[in-house]
């Protein structure tokens, strides 16, 4: 079920349409976002520009992009609030007397960039 609704989360954040990056590579509806970064890859090597312009596409559609983007850029803040204060991790060790160590995720940086404060609140 968690699965599931992480799933929505990147589904929800995704700009536009999804494309698989071989079709990406092709589309004309893609031209521009290939440009901008074909532009930048002036004296690489095949091997270098390749990754450049895959890690251009994940940018732009990677799972873990559209994850943060919905939550950063999609999510109303009151409902990222909601959501984020009820998130709790919990680590159990494989001995024999179980440990837990709980934390909850409290923030999430709303300028747009991709990180999430953890603070344990034991």
């Amino acid at each position: 079920m968690l699965y599931l609704k992480l799933t929505c989360f990147d589904k929800l954040g995704q700009p536009a349409e999804y494309m698989l990056f071989n079709n990406w590579i092709k589309s004309k509806k893609a031209k521009e976002e290939r440009a901008i970064i074909l532009s930048e890859l002036n004296g690489l090597s095949v091997e270098n520009s390749a990754e450049a312009l895959y890690n251009y596409y994940l940018k732009i559609y990677g799972v873990k992009n559209s994850f943060y983007r919905f939550i950063t850029e999609v999510l109303p803040h009151g409902a990222k609030r909601q959501l984020l204060d009820a998130i709790n991790i919990k680590v159990h060790s494989r001995v024999k007397s179980i440990s837990e160590c709980s934390y909850n995720i409290r923030e999430i940086n709303d300028t747009g960039k991709n990180s999430l404060s953890i603070s344990d609140y034991k």
